[in-house]
């Protein structure tokens, strides 16, 4: 059926909100008004009577759900329908907003087709409505005129006949127009009696399910579920007989051919005049696509772009059932590292996109050397891992590293190019030479450096002699542990620049650690020993402090908004007194919560537990700002960029040094900046080392970054310095005579 135009008014406070939908909503032909707060909401709903109000539940200066709650006490505006529209998921939420008033939600970030299916569904209730109470209104007159007649003059029998035909013929007529809403709705309906079986059913659910109309009718509907789904539907069922409905139960039905329909659905009961429960009327919404849409996200997730190969997540999964099923069997695991010789020139000689052909190429070899049982990915680079578990898994493992290395060796011809390559391999086995998927691959990876070092084209497996690194490794942690206390670590700052205007608005914290005998040793070796030993707790407290201390002091020079980033590692966030120590140091130096930044990797946001959310919610009330470091080398699920209070997204420097380089790098990189804007995010770049950089990431709208192009890590009073107008200005005389080949003055310089 067509449906009219419509007066529909949108109250929400974040305009490209309300831009999006009103485009969306005139788009459909209707009348359009917006509020963007509550007070104004409530004078629009109360002036215009709109036919349906879309309304945001999370507003500054009163929520949508009192506003429903005001509109509902009005006797003009209580019949309006709203949906509403938020963010929020959980059950209960959902619950406060029906007994607010509402009639539906539709989910933040909205899901335009979802949100125009729902606003026609409701448009066309409240059509019948008004429809219905109109031909009730026709029915009364017809009757008081016909009453009136009667007693007035038997003559006029005739014409009330002649009346109650054309009341009959009206209501047939809208009749037949609800049954055609019901039978062609984009949705599924059906109703169940008080034993779970269908009494009607719509052409829509028919269709979907290809079944005959007499095979769904008269049949219960747990027939038409599978075993998890039927668990689910009998209590959700007992839920309908207990209080009435239920709302959003995910549930599947299996079609004629035996394949499976997700759906949503939402139920009510109907009662009779003892209140009695006689049957319920549900509303199902086909997931098929939204279903489709999560596969390539979790696909997406667990593999690499590049390639189709597994990635570093989803091989460590597969290693370590490898592992599971090789000790429950007493058997072998070979862990195999492998790395292409020399693969750089092939990168300087030909570029990126060559690269990138001749590692999907390698890939698809490698594959061709495994079994289906064998794992293999893609672990970063020109590196590549495979897992495998035999009998007989020292020769297994050698067969294959020579089969792979063969494979290389054939010319690879691309872009007219014959190229020749090579590659190194270490092996590792289970349980030999360690017990879990790190030990294995930090050890396959010490052997395939030894095998480099004898032979490029070579293979080694891992002996104890290979252990140097361990050593030092162990010597390391040993020498950490006193670090403090002989005053060895200090703290370096790296400017957040506003590429627009030059302007120094933040800085990272970074810890260094310099011995008198070693130099100094890079983050990258003693931050992991620190988080394996526990120290991590001592020295990130200390550093959180000091850095503290020190924003502090900048702020007391005047640099009032200068915010402060620091990294905090997972130990650290899953630590149950982390919020009271922020707090105590928070309150020792002085520094407003508002202005620091605290950033956190995406494999902490991996763990779905209400501990981890209850946390970062404890950590942004204080006024902390929650940052993802990193983003986009990891599993980057999208889902928990909705579940916690995130405020900002730090774009991994792999991807901004190969702006330009890669086309598909640059999709990426554009990709994240658009998803940040989209959900409100603030987003940083990091590692910007060249104007080039700058300007892609100034023209997509990415504003804030670091990188040696502005300044390496300095000390204190360097960063002092450089907040200086006349640092500023240095700053900019370097990114120009980068611009122009000239050289740098000095202070500022490259890698």
């Amino acid at each position: 059926m067509c449906q009219p135009a419509a007066h529909i008014l949108l109250i929400d406070d974040v305009p490209a909100n309300l831009s999006i939908m009103l485009d969306l909503l005139e788009s459909e032909g209707h009348r359009v008004s917006v509020a963007n707060s509550a007070a104004e909401g409530l004078r629009r709903a109360q002036s215009e009577l709109p036919d349906l109000i879309l309304l945001d539940v999370m507003m500054p200066e009163e929520d949508g759900l009192s506003v429903c709650r005001r509109l509902k006490l009005g006797g003009t505006t209580q019949h309006i329908p709203v949906i509403f529209m938020t963010s929020l998921d959980d059950l209960q939420d959902r619950l406060a907003g029906f007994d607010a008033g509402g009639v539906d939600y539709v989910a933040k970030p909205l899901q335009l087709a979802e949100v125009l299916s729902r606003v026609r569904t409701h448009l066309e209730l409240s059509m019948l409505r008004r429809q219905l109470a109109e031909q009730n209104q026709q029915l009364r007159q017809a009757r008081d005129e016909l009453e009136r007649r009667v007693h007035a003059r038997t003559a006029a029998l005739q014409e009330e006949i002649e009346e109650r035909r054309r009341a009959e013929i009206e209501v047939q007529r809208s009749s037949e127009q609800i049954h055609d809403l019901y039978n062609n709705a984009p949705c599924g309906y059906h109703s169940l009696d008080a034993d779970g079986i269908c009494v009607r059913v719509n052409d829509t659910q028919v269709n979907w399910l290809g079944y005959p109309r007499s095979d769904l009718v008269g049949r219960p509907l747990i027939d038409l579920l599978p075993y998890r789904s039927a668990t689910v539907f009998r209590k959700a069922f007992a839920l309908i007989k207990q209080r009435g409905w239920v709302q959003d139960v995910e549930l599947q039905l299996v079609r004629r051919d035996g394949t499976f329909l997700p759906v949503l659905m939402s139920a009510t009961a109907v009662r009779d005049a003892d209140d009695r429960f006689v049957m319920t009327r549900s509303t199902l919404y086909d997931l098929s696509e939204r279903k489709k849409s999560e596969e390539l996200i979790r696909h997406m997730a667990h593999h690499d772009p590049l390639t189709g190969l597994a990635n570093r997540t989803l091989f460590q999964q597969r290693l370590g059932h490898l592992i599971s099923q090789a000790r429950r069997r007493n058997e072998s695991v070979a862990t195999m590292f492998l790395d292409l010789d020399l693969f750089n020139q092939i990168n300087d000689s030909f570029g990126h996109a060559v690269g990138d052909l001749v590692l999907r190429e390698v890939s698809k070899r490698l594959s061709r050397c495994l079994r289906d049982s064998d794992a293999l990915a893609r672990w970063g680079g020109d590196e590549f891992v495979v897992a495998l578990s035999a009998p007989d898994v020292h020769q297994c493992a050698t067969r294959v590293a020579q089969n792979m290395l063969r494979e290389l060796s054939e010319p690879v011809l691309v872009e007219s190019h014959e190229l020749h390559l090579s590659g190194s391999v270490g092996i590792s086995l289970y349980p030999a030479d360690g017990l879990d998927a790190r030990t294995l691959l930090r050890a396959a990876d010490t052997a395939m450096y030894h095998a480099k070092e004898c032979a490029r084209g070579s293979w080694k497996f891992f002996t104890p002699e290979l252990t140097a690194n361990v050593q030092h490794r162990t010597k390391l942690a040993a020498l950490l542990h006193g670090a403090l206390q002989r005053n060895e670590l200090s703290l370096e700052y790296q400017p957040q620049v506003d590429i627009d205007s030059g302007r120094i608005i933040g800085v990272e914290a970074l810890m260094r650690w310099h011995r008198p005998d070693l130099g100094a040793i890079p983050p990258t070796e003693f931050i992991p020993i620190a988080e394996d030993t526990g120290l991590i707790h001592q020295l990130g407290d200390w550093a959180l402090e000091r850095a503290c201390e020190q924003a502090k002091r900048w702020h007391d020079r005047g640099y009032r908004d200068l915010t402060l980033a620091v990294n905090v590692s997972v130990r650290q966030l899953v630590d149950p007194n982390i919020a009271e120590r922020l707090i105590s140091i928070l309150r020792r130096t002085g520094l407003r919560a508002s202005t620091l930044e605290l950033e956190i990797t995406e494999n902490l946001l991996l763990q779905p537990t209400d501990d981890i959310l209850r946390l970062l919610n404890d950590l942004t009330e204080l006024g902390v700002r929650l940052t993802v470091d990193d983003f986009g080398i990891g599993y980057s699920s999208l889902s928990y960029l909705h579940r916690y209070p995130i405020k900002a997204l730090k774009i991994d420097r792999s991807f901004i040094s190969r702006i330009g380089v890669a086309l598909h790098n640059d999709t990426i990189v554009e990709a994240i900046i658009a998803l940040a804007q989209s959900l409100h995010l603030h987003v940083l770049a990091e590692g910007v080392e060249t104007p080039a950089q700058v300007d892609f990431l100034r023209a997509r709208g990415c504003l804030v970054a670091q990188g040696f192009l502005f300044s390496r890590p300095v000390d204190a009073e360097r960063l002092t310095a450089l907040l200086e107008p006349k640092g500023a200005s240095a700053m900019f005389r370097q990114e120009a005579e980068l611009a122009d080949g000239s050289p740098s003055d000095g202070f500022f310089t490259m890698k």
